[in-house]
């Protein structure tokens, strides 16, 4: 599919998915040109704001009725996945090298959010994605568009042999996701180990959106955790249902 799209809206720039154009969903996935609080601001992002204590790990948060009650108890979650079919409300994930992947539901109208590192994506958070709106939304896999947000492309991710173990017990094709190098390390396509992994839980490819955006290599957009050496500063990425 078509790779995600710079626009400007207002003041401040981000990245939308082509195909998820539909009148009923909003999305995006900030740059380093706009100020966090400037950002959600001026976008005027729906409230209230649903994120999580983002933990490499692969577990999925519905935001239903009763959790939106306790909306201010929300950030305190330990998850990695957030998706909901409320509207008028936003969900939110942070990232600075590892991909976010956004899901629509253009059926059932349900989206969703999962923050997908190499630890993340080897526990399978894209698949327990889908299996959550599968068992909770009765979503089906033909009808769920996927977005891969910019993130650390093979140029520059390096990891070690424990990584690509793990990703091996996974994924049966995972050595179309990385070569190794001349350090006797590997350079990991993270954002191609996720499409793989969402096509093993039924995602159609010609269905997901992969951005072609490395992080690491575009300073002027991007944050990029591995390129500082830890600095700080984070992209936001949101999704949402708007009120019919």
């Amino acid at each position: 599919m078509e790779n995600f799209k710079l626009e400007k809206r207002g003041q401040v720039s981000c990245f939308s998915i082509p195909s998820f154009g539909h009148k009923d969903v909003y999305h995006g996935f900030s740059t380093r040109l706009n100020k966090q609080e400037n950002f959600v601001e001026i976008l005027g992002l729906k409230e209230p704001l649903y994120y999580l204590n983002q933990v490499h790990g692969n577990e999925v948060i519905v935001v239903e009725d009763q959790l939106s009650r306790e909306k201010n108890k929300v950030s305190s979650l330990p998850g990695d996945g957030l998706v909901t079919s409320l509207r008028e409300v936003t969900l939110i994930m942070f990232s600075a090298d590892c991909p976010i992947l956004f899901f629509f539901d253009t059926e059932k109208e349900v989206v969703g959010l999962a923050h997908a590192g190499w630890k993340g994506t080897v526990r399978g958070i894209g698949m327990e994605m889908v299996k959550t709106m599968e068992e909770f939304f009765n979503s089906q896999s033909k009808d769920i568009l996927v977005g891969i947000s910019p993130a650390i492309g093979s140029c520059c991710y390096e990891v070690g042999e424990e990584v690509i173990e793990k990703l091996s017990g996974i994924l049966e094709n995972w050595s179309l996701t990385c070569y190794p190098n001349s350090q006797g390390k590997w350079m990991l396509n993270l954002k191609e180990a996720n499409t793989s992994l969402l096509e093993k839980a039924g995602i159609r490819r010609d269905n997901i959106t992969l951005s072609t955006h490395c992080t690491c290599c575009n300073p002027s957009l991007f944050y990029s955790y591995r390129r500082s050496r830890g600095e700080k500063g984070r992209m936001i990425s949101f999704i949402g249902l708007r009120r019919d």
